[in-house]
Parts: structure tokens; C-alpha cells; sequence
């Protein structure tokens, strides 16, 4: 959500100034689903590494399935929200982000949401994304039918290649590498440094060769230099009517047209999650064949611009582009085309 909404601005502080056991206890039903999907997860143990051309100290779980999760450091809200998961674990507070990550990036990834479903109910997922809010298979707003082609049809397969634009620190991408296997591909972009360098070290540790991450900025073309706005946390953005910062940081900028040359074929899937530059990232499709434009597309569209959410663009140029589409109420844009 943006980061200038007074409302959330306001619940964000109250729930960095309340202490853990109250808000706990104040909040118990609805921070009982993110205690329950960590504690599900089979977390062995946590241990704090160095990561190269990262300044700050990282934190890393590791699963029962050998599978290893790396973040940064925890914002007081993470150590609240996963205090009783971590009294039974044993784990200190500074794996928190680690355990949020690991439900709401890499077992519920953002590029999966047509397809998701999520062992809690939504009222007991504080913490979660508005991602994770309204998902097709889980609400009546979507029909039988729709469920059942967004499952057969938005499911990534063995040897799919998949643009992951807005990566983060690479859990989704490491959960979508091991879905697409050795013969797919995963292209994970991210515009912050040290976000890209994290997102590279979470790929090698957990072995996928079929990964790459990339340090561009999604825009309209490639190879521009441009001002993003940057936070303490994850939300940084061009767009400054989404995200507004004093401090900004000079990003080159890639496209979907260059980065489906990389992947030598079109997108199976492309995930867009960046805060606000989604118009502008499907830009480059006007500039690309047909048979070349991705062929699934998954984004927010709740963010707001001229007092109207960005949905209403996307799904307009989505559908000029020559996709058909669909929406969630909370504004989640699913296009396709061609996925016969």
C-alpha cells in the first residue's frame, strides 16, 4: 500500500508502539494465521551471515526440505507479529523478517496469487499483503469456471520461463525456480542493490541454477537512468505519487522487451509487483510483436493515481495490448493471451 495513506500510516504506528504481549493479546485472532503457517513450515534452525556487498548482517532459516531462507534485519512490527511462533520455535527476534518472508514471499508468492490458497482465513492474516487479500480461488467474486482456468492455466510448469520484475530479496523467485525446474527459467529483477545482491546469495544458497537476478528498475525502455524513492523498508518507488522519500537513489532502468530478448522466447509469466511503475513497464509491449508478448501477466492495480486506482489504465492498455483479463476486488490485475 502507499506509504503516504494516513491510515497507514497511523495503524502502522500504533502497532510499533503497543508491546508484544498486548498486541498479542489484543490481536490474537489475527495474527493467529501467519504464528500457525510459520510454525507449519518445519524450521529447523536460524543462523546470522555476512552477505557480499551487503553492509548490514543477514538472517537466514533453514526447512526441513532443505530449503533456505535469507532477509535482513526485523522491523519491531515483524518481531511483534511473530513473537508466539518464535517462543515455540526458540528462535531469537532477529529472525522475524526471515519468518514473515518466508510465509508471505516464498510459500505464498506474489506471481501465484491466481492460483493461491491459504490454510488460514483471511481474518486471521495480520501481517499478510494485500496480495494475499480476496484471492480468486478463495472468494465467491470469481465463478467455478474462472477458478478452474486460472488453476489449469496460471499453475507454472516444468520449462516455463518466468519474469519475476520486482524481486526483492529472490523468495518467490527461489520458489518459482523450483517449480519451473532445470529446462524453465526465472528472471528476477530488482531495482535496489542491495536487495539484488541479497536476492543473488538467497538463489546460490539454495542451489538454482535456473535463476537469474538482475539489478535494473522495470520502466517503459531500457538502459535510462532514474530516481527512485527510497525507504528504510521495502517500499521504494519511481513513482512518486505511490511512495514519496528526501532520499533517492539513481537506478538504470530495463523493459519487458529487453528482458524477453534475455529469455530468447516470450514470458510464460510475468509477475509485476513495483509499486506503482506497472503502466509503465507495459509500455514496452506496444514497441513488441504479438508472438513475443508475455503470455500471463499478474500485478497490483490498487494503487491510486488522480483519485482513480491504476487498475483502471492497466486494464485498459491490457486489453488494447490484446489480453484478456480479469480483476479481484482489491484491484489484482490477471491478463493473458494465448494459452492454449
Amino acid at each position: 500500500m502507499p506509504q503516504n495513506n494516513p491510515l497507514s500510516g497511523l495503524r502502522r504506528f500504533a502497532w510499533r508502539v503497543i508491546p508484544a504481549p498486548i498486541l498479542n493479546m489484543a490481536f490474537g485472532d489475527k495474527l493467529r494465521g501467519m504464528g500457525q503457517l510459520i510454525e507449519a513450515a518445519g524450521v529447523e534452525r536460524g543462523w546470522t551471515l555476512s552477505v557480499p556487498e551487503v553492509a548490514e548482517p543477514c538472517y537466514a532459516v533453514a526447512l526441513k526440505d532443505k530449503t533456505t531462507i535469507v532477509s535482513t534485519a526485523p522491523s519491531p512490527n515483524n518481531i511483534k507479529i511473530t513473537h508466539a511462533a518464535r517462543q515455540t520455535l526458540k528462535l531469537g527476534p532477529e529472525y522475524s523478517k526471515a519468518l514473515v518472508d518466508l510465509v508471505v514471499r516464498y510459500t505464498y508468492p506474489h506471481a501465484l496469487v491466481p492460483i493461491l490458497k491459504i490454510p488460514v482465513p483471511d481474518r486471521q492474516r495480520g501481517g499478510f499483503h494485500l496480495q494475499h487479500r480476496n484471492l480468486p480461488q478463495e472468494t465467491n467474486d470469481f465463478n467455478a469456471q474462472e477458478k478452474q482456468f486460472l488453476l489449469d492455466n496460471f499453475t507454472p510448469k516444468a520449462g516455463w520461463r518466468i519474469l519475476d520484475i520486482g524481486c526483492y530479496l529472490g523468495h518467490g523467485a527461489t520458489h518459482l525456480g523450483k517449480l519451473v525446474g532445470p529446462t524453465g527459467k526465472v528472471i528476477a529483477v530488482e531495482a535496489i542493490p542491495t536487495n539484488a545482491n541479497t536476492a543473488k546469495f538467497q538463489i546460490e544458497a539454495n542451489g538454482l541454477n535456473n535463476v537469474a537476478v538482475i539489478n535494473r528498475a522495470i520502466w517503459k525502455e531500457s538502459g535510462a537512468v532514474i530516481a527512485m524513492n527510497r525507504t528504510e523498508n521495502q517500499a521504494n518507488a519511481i513513482a512518486k505519487d505511490v511512495i514519496s522519500s528526501s532520499t533517492k537513489i539513481d537506478v538504470t532502468t530495463t523493459s519487458i522487451k529487453e528482458l524477453t530478448e534475455m529469455l530468447g522466447q516470450a514470458a510464460d509469466l510475468v509477475s509485476l509487483t513495483v509499486n506503482g511503475a506497472e503502466v509503465e513497464a507495459l509500455d514496452s509491449l506496444d514497441n513488441m510483436p504479438v508472438e513475443l508478448r508475455p503470455r500471463r501477466m499478474v500485478m497490483p492495480g490498487w494503487y491510486p493515481t488522480d483519485e482513480s486506482p491504476r487498475s483502471d489504465i492497466l486494464l485498459a492498455k491490457l486489453r488494447k495490448q490484446g489480453y484478456q483479463t480479469l480483476a479481484t476486488k482489491h484491484k489484482f490485475v490477471i491478463a493473458w493471451r494465448d494459452v492454449s
